[in-house]
C-alpha cells in the first residue's frame, strides 16, 4: 500500500526569553526577595538576641565567680591608677587588702600615662579579665597576678580571667586605652552596660528627659551613648542589691532608662539580666 508523501515536521526551538519575559521574571524575583528579607532579618535578629542573652548569663556567672574569689562584685566606676582616687583605692584594698596602689612600670594598665576614669563597661572587662596588653592589634586579657600587693603586675602565677572574652569584640570605643566589650549583635558596635547597685542614683534630667552631666555610677556614657539604671518603681531599681547588665539591642540605642512610664521606643529592645530579660516584654 502506498501512503501519500508528507513533509516531515521540524521542531521549532526558541533561542532565548524575550525582553518582556525577562522583565517579568526579574520583577517576580524582586517581589519574592522583598517578602523574604524581613523574615530572614527577623530570624537573624532573634538569633543574635538569643546569643546576647546567653552571654549576659555567662557574664553573670563570671561576676559570681569574681565575688566568690574576692568577696565583692566588680565596681562600675574605677580610676586608674587607684591611688589618684580615694574611693577607687578603698575598692582596690577591699579586693586586695595588701594592694600597694601601683604595679611598677611593667604592670599594665597601671603603667598607662594619665588618670583614667573607667565607666561600667570598662570595669566589666578590667575586673573579669584582669590586666591586659595589646597583642597583634587586639587586646589580650591576662588575669591578675597572685601577688596581693601587685595584682596588676606580671608573673606566671595568675588568677582569672573569669570570663573568656571574644578578643574581636574587645574595643576601645572612647579612646582612653581601656577596652570595652561589644554586644554580639550583627552590625551594632555598642558595648554592654554594667551598673552596680552601689552607685544607683536618680540622675538629673535635661528638658528632653536625658541624664545631665556629671554622670554617676547609675549612668554609662560609653562610646558616646548614655544609659541609666532601670527602676521597677519610682524608688526601687531592678537588681536593687546587685547589678544591671544591659545590651542596647538591634537599634544600638539604650533609650532613656529609668522608670517604664518614661521609656522611649529605643528602650524596648534592650536585653538585660533582670525582669524577663527583654524590656519590651516587661
Amino acid at each position: 500500500m502506498r501512503f501519500p508523501w508528507t513533509r516531515p515536521r521540524h521542531r521549532q526551538h526558541r533561542a532565548a526569553f524575550t525582553l518582556i519575559e525577562l522583565m517579568v521574571v526579574i520583577v517576580v524575583i524582586a517581589l519574592l526577595v522583598g517578602l523574604l528579607m524581613p523574615a530572614l532579618f527577623g530570624v537573624r535578629s532573634a538569633v543574635d538576641a538569643a546569643q546576647a542573652q546567653a552571654e549576659i548569663s555567662q557574664l553573670e556567672t563570671a561576676i559570681a565567680a569574681f565575688k566568690a574569689e574576692f568577696g565583692v562584685e566588680p565596681p562600675s566606676r574605677f580610676v586608674l591608677p587607684p591611688s589618684a582616687d580615694p574611693e577607687s583605692m578603698r575598692i582596690a584594698r577591699r579586693i586586695w587588702p595588701q594592694f600597694s596602689g601601683h604595679g611598677g612600670a611593667d604592670a599594665p594598665p597601671l603603667s598607662m600615662t594619665g588618670i583614667k576614669i573607667l565607666n561600667g563597661s570598662e570595669c566589666l572587662v578590667l575586673f573579669l579579665g584582669g590586666s591586659f596588653e595589646m597583642s597583634g592589634g587586639k587586646f589580650a586579657m591576662l588575669g591578675f597576678a597572685k601577688n596581693p600587693r601587685f595584682p596588676f603586675g606580671v608573673g606566671s602565677s595568675r588568677q582569672g580571667p573569669y570570663f573568656e572574652f571574644d578578643v574581636t569584640r574587645l574595643q576601645d570605643t572612647d579612646g582612653n586605652g581601656v577596652p570595652e566589650y561589644l554586644q554580639p549583635l550583627d552590625g551594632v558596635e555598642v558595648p554592654y552596660v554594667y551598673l552596680t547597685s552601689r552607685g544607683y542614683k536618680l540622675p538629673t534630667l535635661d528638658n528632653n528627659g536625658n541624664p545631665k552631666p556629671p554622670y554617676n555610677d547609675a549612668v554609662s556614657h560609653s562610646g558616646g551613648r548614655i544609659a541609666q539604671a532601670y527602676r521597677q518603681s519610682p524608688s526601687k531599681f531592678w537588681k536593687n542589691r546587685s547589678h544591671q547588665i544591659i545590651a542596647a539591642g538591634a537599634d544600638g540605642e539604650f533609650g532613656v532608662g529609668g522608670l517604664q512610664a518614661n521609656w522611649k521606643q529605643a528602650d524596648e529592645d534592650n536585653l538585660t539580666n533582670f525582669g524577663s530579660g527583654k524590656l519590651g516584654s516587661e
